[in-house]
């Protein structure tokens, strides 16, 4: 589920745009197209953006340690012919990427290596730099937990076997039905998961 990027990215207005987003290219993490036709933007006199997440900001979240940041870009309004739009991301007051130029109609995606929270906060900005005329936008982030597996991993022959079935009523099988079926804690709907023996096994 995608929902529009949270207050604490600071300071910002979101804005829209059709121009041309069907034929948006080089989209290889599958970015829904409504996601892409949206952005933030800094506030008028402002040349960043700035957010700040900790694992406390979603209930129910265990201990996280280490997150890995995925920003998307695309851009959805042509700049006219003095215009330019170059940026640097920094993580934690830490240059990252940049300078970045986006593409008009081109999708780009930014991957951070694995960063270690300990159950911190985690902060980065995104810069206009000094011979950019525009400010940056981001039209999408996502940010996951990366999660250290300490019991074995379900059968393989069990996982070939319920994977086949979910090819086969794509429809009628839980929307849960993502990662290993056994794993991390509770098995999918539906199954049963016996840890008795390495690896696990499914009922």
């Amino acid at each position: 589920m995608w929902d529009m990027l949270a207050p604490s990215l600071l300071p910002h207005s979101n804005f829209f745009s059709n121009n041309g987003i069907g034929a948006l290219t080089n989209d290889a993490y599958g970015i829904p197209l409504e996601v892409l036709r949206t952005a933030a933007k800094p506030l008028s006199g402002y040349r960043s953006l700035s957010f700040t997440w900790s694992p406390n900001d979603i209930p129910r979240v265990p201990p996280v340690q280490l997150v890995q940041v995925y920003w998307h870009f695309a851009e959805i309004e042509k700049l006219g012919f003095n215009d330019s739009m170059e940026f640097n991301i920094l993580l934690c007051g830490n240059p990252l990427f940049g300078p970045i130029k986006l593409r008009y109609l081109e999708a780009q995606t930014f991957v951070s290596p694995k960063i270690s929270i300990n159950g911190s906060s985690l902060s980065f900005s995104i810069n206009q730099t000094s011979s950019s005329t525009l400010p940056p936008i981001l039209n999408a982030l996502e940010i996951y937990s990366v999660i250290g597996l300490t019991k074995s991993p379900t059968n393989q022959e069990d996982v070939n076997a319920i994977m086949q079935v979910k090819a086969m009523y794509p429809y009628q099988v839980p929307r849960s039905w993502q990662g290993d079926p056994g794993l991390p804690v509770d098995p999918w709907d539906g199954l049963q998961c016996s840890s008795n023996n390495t690896p696990r096994t499914l009922h």
